[in-house]
């Protein structure tokens, strides 16, 4: 059986792995959202090995067979799983669903629920000339409070591009993407940084009709709270330490109608 082979070297997380799968549009949906830590040759020899076909080479193996039906996304959740788990095994590390960006060495994190609008406001600020760290994965060491740059490629919803060029007069190049049957624009920020950020402040997005930007800063027990809400590992309470430190930070609710406000916000904490 002829199979596609990727492996990915997350930064902090160890050990990498190497996926090597029969269904080509996984690789090439994992080549996207890990981009640029998905390569074709191992750059080190500790990794594990994910298999979705029968293939003997003597590495270590983790082996997840997939029914013919299975869709991508079942797949790529199950590598993912396998990724933070790795990153909560490293000491002192969170990894929040949502986005960050940084400007000087200071970074803000964007969370939110489902189309909240996290995706959109971080391509947003990235366009607008702030320094790209992640997107819809926020990898955080709660010890330090700094932000560790994890640059995968931005997945927008296919209306997002002429959204933010009707309304926002903004430009970005995409490339449009079809997997499984969902319609994806892919953009790679210019402005990226390999350095580490300094965490100034969490933010959770939350969509207005209207009525300009509001915020609502959370006490500490409910910072707490929200925070776990948004933890990408299922055992949160586990980790309650450190998503008391981070807490410390300052977490924010905010509420917003349109992007010129919330980026007036959000240079008022980077002031």
């Amino acid at each position: 059986m002829n199979t596609a082979k990727v492996y990915i070297a997350i930064p902090y997380v160890t050990p990498a792995l190497e996926i090597d799968c029969s269904r080509s549009n996984v690789t090439t949906y994992l080549e996207y959202l890990f981009f640029p830590y998905a390569k074709y040759n191992p750059r080190r020899n500790d990794y594990f090995k994910i298999s979705f076909a029968d293939c003997c080479d003597g590495k270590i193996r983790v082996y997840h067979r997939y029914s013919k039906g299975q869709e991508i996304k079942d797949i790529i959740r199950y590598i993912e799983a396998f990724i933070i788990r790795n990153a909560y095994a490293t000491d002192g590390y969170i990894m929040l669903h949502g986005g960050a960006i940084s400007r000087n060495g200071k970074a803000v994190a964007i969370l939110g629920n489902s189309y909240a609008g996290k995706s959109t406001a971080t391509a947003y600020f990235c366009a607008k000339g702030f320094e790209y760290l992640t997107d819809d994965r926020v990898l955080i060491n709660a010890n330090t409070l700094q932000v560790m740059p994890f640059q995968r490629k931005i997945m927008l919803r296919s209306n997002t591009t002429s959204l933010l060029k009707g309304i926002y007069n903004i430009s970005i190049s995409t490339n449009e993407i079809d997997l499984d049957g969902i319609q994806r624009s892919i953009y790679e920020p210019t402005a990226e940084v390999t350095r580490t950020s300094y965490l100034e402040k969490i933010i959770i997005l939350n969509r207005r009709m209207s009525g300009g930007i509001c915020s609502d800063n959370l006490k500490q027990g409910e910072a707490l709270e929200t925070l776990m809400m948004y933890g990408m590992n299922v055992k949160n309470y586990m980790h309650i330490d450190r998503y008391r430190k981070i807490s410390r930070c300052g977490v924010s609710e905010v509420y917003y109608s349109n992007l010129f406000d919330l980026e007036k916000y959000v240079l008022e904490v980077f002031a």
